[in-house]
Protein backbone atom coordinates (compact mmCIF):
# COMPACT_ATOMS: atom_id res chain seq x y z
CA UNK A 1 0.00 0.00 0.00
CA UNK A 2 1.32 3.43 -0.90
CA UNK A 3 1.34 6.25 1.65
CA UNK A 4 -1.21 8.21 -0.37
CA UNK A 5 -3.54 5.20 -0.16
CA UNK A 6 -2.82 4.80 3.56
CA UNK A 7 -3.85 8.43 4.20
CA UNK A 8 -6.83 8.24 1.80
CA UNK A 9 -5.35 10.72 -0.68
CA UNK A 10 -5.62 10.87 -4.46
CA UNK A 11 -2.96 12.49 -6.65
CA UNK A 12 -3.66 13.51 -10.21
CA UNK A 13 -2.67 16.08 -12.80
CA UNK A 14 -4.95 18.58 -14.53
CA UNK A 15 -4.36 21.06 -17.31
CA UNK A 16 -3.54 24.52 -15.95
CA UNK A 17 -6.01 27.32 -16.60
CA UNK A 18 -3.64 28.71 -19.21
CA UNK A 19 -3.49 25.32 -20.94
CA UNK A 20 0.28 25.23 -21.30
CA UNK A 21 1.22 22.98 -18.36
CA UNK A 22 -0.05 20.33 -15.99
CA UNK A 23 -0.81 21.06 -12.35
CA UNK A 24 -0.65 18.43 -9.60
CA UNK A 25 -3.68 18.06 -7.32
CA UNK A 26 -4.04 16.23 -4.00
CA UNK A 27 -7.54 15.45 -2.71
CA UNK A 28 -9.22 13.40 -0.02
CA UNK A 29 -12.82 12.23 -0.37
CA UNK A 30 -13.70 12.19 3.33
CA UNK A 31 -13.14 15.01 5.78
CA UNK A 32 -10.77 13.68 8.39
CA UNK A 33 -7.73 14.79 10.35
CA UNK A 34 -5.64 13.70 7.34
CA UNK A 35 -7.44 16.27 5.20
CA UNK A 36 -4.64 18.65 6.19
CA UNK A 37 -2.41 16.65 3.86
CA UNK A 38 -4.19 18.06 0.83
CA UNK A 39 -1.90 21.07 1.32
CA UNK A 40 0.42 19.17 -1.04
CA UNK A 41 -1.61 20.71 -3.87
CA UNK A 42 0.06 24.04 -3.07
CA UNK A 43 3.63 22.75 -3.02
CA UNK A 44 5.60 23.03 -6.23
CA UNK A 45 8.59 20.81 -6.92
CA UNK A 46 11.04 23.18 -5.19
CA UNK A 47 8.92 23.52 -2.05
CA UNK A 48 8.37 19.77 -1.91
CA UNK A 49 12.13 19.18 -2.18
CA UNK A 50 12.76 21.82 0.49
CA UNK A 51 10.36 20.20 2.96
CA UNK A 52 11.84 16.80 2.16
CA UNK A 53 15.33 18.20 2.88
CA UNK A 54 14.19 19.53 6.28
CA UNK A 55 12.67 16.14 7.13
CA UNK A 56 15.86 14.34 6.10
CA UNK A 57 17.91 16.73 8.24
CA UNK A 58 15.65 16.08 11.23
CA UNK A 59 15.82 12.31 10.71
CA UNK A 60 19.62 12.39 10.43
CA UNK A 61 20.20 14.60 13.48
CA UNK A 62 21.30 17.64 11.48
CA UNK A 63 20.06 21.23 11.80
CA UNK A 64 16.53 21.83 10.49
CA UNK A 65 13.80 24.44 10.74
CA UNK A 66 11.23 23.43 13.36
CA UNK A 67 8.58 25.64 11.73
CA UNK A 68 8.26 25.06 8.00
CA UNK A 69 6.82 28.03 6.16
CA UNK A 70 5.55 27.94 2.60
CA UNK A 71 3.56 30.56 0.75
CA UNK A 72 -0.05 29.62 0.26
CA UNK A 73 -0.14 26.09 1.68
CA UNK A 74 -3.44 26.74 3.44
CA UNK A 75 -2.04 25.12 6.59
CA UNK A 76 -1.61 27.50 9.49
CA UNK A 77 1.45 25.80 10.85
CA UNK A 78 3.73 22.94 9.87
CA UNK A 79 6.05 21.89 12.69
CA UNK A 80 8.84 19.34 12.57
CA UNK A 81 9.23 17.79 16.00
CA UNK A 82 11.02 14.43 15.65
CA UNK A 83 9.87 11.76 15.30
CA UNK A 84 6.78 13.53 13.91
CA UNK A 85 5.56 16.37 11.74
CA UNK A 86 2.48 18.30 12.87
CA UNK A 87 -0.01 20.09 10.60
CA UNK A 88 -2.47 22.60 11.98
CA UNK A 89 -3.57 22.08 15.55
CA UNK A 90 -3.61 18.27 15.76
CA UNK A 91 -2.67 16.29 12.63
CA UNK A 92 0.40 14.29 13.67
CA UNK A 93 2.27 12.06 11.20
CA UNK A 94 5.62 10.32 11.54
CA UNK A 95 8.51 11.93 9.68
CA UNK A 96 9.17 8.61 7.91
CA UNK A 97 5.57 8.43 6.64
CA UNK A 98 5.73 12.06 5.51
CA UNK A 99 9.03 11.44 3.74
CA UNK A 100 7.49 8.56 1.78
CA UNK A 101 4.40 10.63 0.98
CA UNK A 102 6.49 13.55 -0.27
CA UNK A 103 8.51 11.22 -2.48
CA UNK A 104 5.28 9.88 -4.00
CA UNK A 105 4.10 13.46 -4.56
CA UNK A 106 7.42 14.56 -6.02
CA UNK A 107 7.46 11.77 -8.60
CA UNK A 108 3.78 11.99 -9.52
Amino acid sequence: MTKKEFFGLRFYKVQSSFGNSLRSICTRDEVHIYSYLTFLTYLDQNETSSLLCEINNALNGHCYDTDYLSDGTGVEKIRIIPPNIIFGPNCVISLLDMKELLNEWLFL
